[in-house]
């Protein structure tokens, strides 16, 4: 799900499968855009994942069953 949390800054909610490491996002991005992802409430370093401008963040690790992963974009 998204929410908008203020003017210019999405978060959006995702939920993982086995072994899921793409996310696609429903708020497109650039490649300047500032991203911040959580793993179960935890920040990810910048580079536990990538970014490709369009919609798609890429976790380096896999996540399990059941991991909440937040995206948050900054517009």
């Amino acid at each position: 799900s998204s929410v908008t949390v203020f003017p210019g800054v999405v978060e959006e909610n995702h939920t993982a499968t086995a072994n899921q490491t793409v996310f696609t996002t429903s708020q497109s991005f650039v490649s300047g855009n500032y991203i911040q992802v959580f793993k179960n409430g935890s920040k990810l370093r910048k580079t536990d994942f990538t970014t490709t401008p369009g919609n798609t963040v890429t976790l380096d690790n896999a996540c399990t069953v059941g991991d909440e992963l937040d995206i948050v974009i900054f517009l």
